[in-house]
């Protein structure tokens, strides 16, 4: 299997150890990711409530750079993946926006095709490979760890594989690598995203109640498959500690690191060493 890889801007920077464990389960599970040369940032959330026709252009320009290439896209942020999805969707309904996206990216030599499949890592994972196979290459269980899936409020709307509302890809990648998948009410709610640094007040408050239902679940750990939700739940808990009287210690990890565990990748290839909340004092019990 081969892709297109749209890394997106965190996983270069503040994301580094998911980028880490995306390369190293790849790499063990024989997965190609070519990184999108010359690759740009999609605009996410942002852009598009200051100018729709700049953060139209970002997405397509990173999509056009794709087109000689015959492989989907893989795409490992929420955010990216619902921004190339949506661009992709309003070129194909919209006429006069792909004429004019496609006019100035002839500018720079870049030519649009008719559409691109753009797929986020989990639905590689389990529509792609396949759970089976992944199973086969499991070698080191992780029985009896008890995780709570959250799959945050972008990856899943408004285009997405999974059901908007209960889905299950993440579920049931964990439940493959031996993990016992806890019950999940706030599984697609918003952790506050970019508002964090916005409205910080109100993101805190959403990550309190992600964080409370985990906390009352009995999960050992988060995991997640979002750069953005991953630094909200995790590197903010002092914060939501401080401000609702809490003491939430929950590590919030990438689905990658705890798969990467199951097939006995190395703490220090997953990057299971650099989250704020420490994730091995937990892990190490069911390794």
């Amino acid at each position: 299997m081969r892709y297109s890889y749209y890394p997106g801007c965190s996983l270069h920077g503040s994301a580094v150890d998911y980028q880490m464990s995306i390369q190293a389960c790849c790499n063990a599970l024989k997965i190609m990711l070519d990184e999108i040369d010359d690759w740009n940032c999609c605009g996410a959330t942002a852009a598009a409530s200051e100018d729709h026709r700049l953060a139209t252009l970002l997405a397509a320009r990173t999509l056009a750079k794709c087109s000689e290439a015959p492989y989907p896209i893989a795409v490992s942020c929420n955010a990216c993946y619902s921004r190339l999805n949506q661009v992709n969707a309003k070129m194909a309904r919209y006429p006069e926006i792909r004429e004019e996206v496609t006019a100035v990216l002839a500018e720079s030599g870049l030519m649009l095709v008719d559409d691109y499949r753009v797929k986020h890592l989990l639905e590689i994972f389990c529509e792609d490979m396949g759970l089976d196979r992944l199973k086969e290459q499991v070698s080191q269980p992780l029985i009896n760890l008890k995780v709570i899936p959250y799959y945050g409020c972008q990856m899943v709307r408004p285009r997405a594989y999974d059901h908007p509302e209960q889905p299950t890809s993440l579920d049931n990648i964990l439940t493959t690598i031996g993990a016992q998948v806890l019950p999940f009410h706030k599984k697609t709610k918003c952790c506050g995203a970019a508002l964090i640094s916005t409205n910080e007040p109100v993101a805190l408050k959403l990550v309190q109640k992600i964080l409370d239902e985990a906390s009352q679940r009995g999960a050992d750990v988060i995991a997640v498959s979002c750069p953005l939700c991953q630094m909200n739940l995790d590197a903010f808990q002092d914060k939501v500690n401080s401000l609702f009287g809490t003491a939430y210690k929950l590590p919030v990890v990438y689905f990658t690191q705890l798969v990467g565990l199951s097939l006995g990748i190395s703490v220090k290839k997953l990057g299971l060493d650099r989250g704020i909340v420490p994730a091995m004092p937990v892990l190490r019990t069911y390794l």
